[in-house]
């Protein structure tokens, strides 16, 4: 067989490769020159797994199945910190492939490459999290699409059998990102009301599927018990509640959908919604984006969303929008065929369409809010030599800059004062005299009565200290040894 032949003959295959392999260099590409994890979540979520592991926490709160899959990793031998950094790039491609299978299944092989595209080219910002970070959120994407995929081809096809498998999935995600189901309930319940039929054929099926919000139920009870029934219940049903957050009036234009989706793919959508009300299998798409840009519009006049926050409900409306797009742009394409005589010509017009399309959308994909920088807390290798020096010795308190504490437990297992962002913030006490200590205009008695204040055995810092401490470590950052003080 020639080179040709075989090209011909796994050309669907080979363009499939192609584009995971470009999907996971444009994943990987903001840790081309950084190789740690770059988000706050990320190091919290090591943390907690480390804890977990540790024997320090019961339960790794309510994101259960993501802490085990990083404990698992763990104990396979892999080192979390240095691996972390391919995690969101792998898992990327896991989701491209379950969302091409489902896209080409509803339509067609050309839609299912058209929305891998639209998939890699996803933003991601620290703010609503993405594809370049390993969270529970980018964990459970290729179980949602997988959901989707077994329980509507289990409806149109009339596959009890189909519709259990996506139960079982839906009860994975639960454990993983419970708000990633929340907002599934009512798209799937209106779904439904198009398939009552289904429904009253395999209504016993479906009321033994009330099992997995009973598990949860009880889970979820145990985990925030607060002390009788009445009190509990009244808990949850305020968690169905998320306020809008201060964070998101740093920047009104950036939390705009269509600023973030990008214009051309929103519109896109649109045309895919207008060709897809003529296809029964792109209505489950259409109810998804209805449904959660209806959420998103909740937040605009009532300043609160519900089922997950706003800046999650953002990316669940991207992630339904990319069928539509894919749908979209390939029935333009396709429309604009006919009116090409001449093949070639057909070809060349489908090429420079495509290249202009992606271009547009690729332009602002590395645009950050100014307010909202990636988080490099590993400020580079010398600083991670530095934590894993001070790995060795027993868990204490550990003083560094704010913007790098996040990372000092995670990688050296010790507690730090406080932090910039994240669960070790504690209080504004504790971050005015974690930089206090840090500012050239402190004396080396305001430093010490701050060391001891929080009981700090070690100080990490960019610059030495000459306030007659103990250095035990340096290369381009400095260790100082301060338990004497603490006695």
């Amino acid at each position: 067989m020639g080179v040709f032949e075989f090209l011909k003959r796994n050309k669907e295959i080979i363009i499939v490769a192609l584009i995971l392999i470009f999907t996971f260099v444009l994943i990987y590409s903001p840790h081309f020159n950084y190789k740690y994890p770059m988000h706050g979540d990320e190091w919290i979520h090591i943390g907690d797994s480390k804890k977990f592991s540790l024997g320090e926490q019961r339960f790794a709160v309510h994101e259960t199945g993501f802490q085990l899959f990083l404990v698992l990793l763990t104990w396979l031998g892999f080192d979390l910190i240095l691996i972390y950094r391919f995690l969101p790039a792998i898992f990327a491609c896991i989701s491209s492939i379950i969302l091409f299978l489902l896209i080409k299944r509803k339509t067609n092989f050309y839609c299912g490459i058209l929305a891998m595209i639209f998939f890699a080219l996803l933003p991601s910002r620290p703010y609503i999290l993405g594809l370049w970070f390993f969270t529970p959120l980018t964990f459970a994407i290729p179980l949602i699409y997988l959901f989707v995929l077994l329980f509507t081809e289990g409806v149109e096809q009339d596959s009890i059998k189909k519709v259990i498998y996506s139960f079982i999935i839906i009860l994975f995600i639960l454990f993983i990102h419970p708000s990633s189901v929340l907002f599934m309930i009512p798209i799937i319940a209106i779904y439904m009301l198009f398939n009552l039929k289904f429904l009253k054929k395999n209504w016993l099926t479906f009321l033994s599927a009330c099992i997995i919000p009973l598990i949860s139920l009880i889970w979820f009870s145990i985990l925030y018990w607060r002390g009788d029934v009445i009190k509990t219940i009244v808990f949850f049903l305020t968690k169905l509640k998320f306020n809008f957050g201060k964070a998101l009036y740093i920047d009104e234009f950036v939390y705009f959908f269509p600023n973030i989706y990008g214009w051309l793919a929103f519109l896109l959508a649109f045309v895919g919604v207008f060709f897809g009300l003529k296809k029964k299998n792109m209505k489950i798409f259409i109810i998804w984006v209805l449904v959660t840009l209806g959420l998103i519009w909740m937040v605009s006049y009532f300043e609160f969303s519900l089922l997950a926050r706003y800046q999650r409900m953002l990316y669940y409306t991207m992630l339904g929008f990319i069928a539509l797009s894919a749908f979209g742009l390939y029935a333009l394409l396709k429309k604009s065929f006919s009116y090409f005589k001449k093949k070639k010509f057909s070809y060349l017009f489908l090429g420079i369409t495509l290249i202009i399309v992606f271009l547009v959308i690729f332009n602002h994909y590395f645009d950050l809010a100014s307010s909202a920088p990636l988080y490099y807390d590993v400020e580079d290798d010398d600083y991670y030599e530095a934590l894993l020096y001070l790995k060795e010795f027993n868990r204490s308190v550990v003083l560094t800059t704010t913007k790098s504490s996040m990372s000092v437990y995670p990688i050296a297992g010790h507690d730090v004062v406080s932090c910039a962002y994240g669960r070790c913030l504690k209080i504004d006490e504790n971050v005015i005299d974690n930089k206090r200590f840090f500012n050239e205009t402190a004396d080396c008695s305001e430093k010490e009565e701050i060391l001891k204040k929080y009981k700090v055995s070690f100080i990490l810092s960019n610059k030495t200290i000459d306030c007659g401490w103990k250095k035990i470590f340096e290369n381009t950052k400095y260790i100082y040894d301060v338990r004497y003080l603490k006695s």
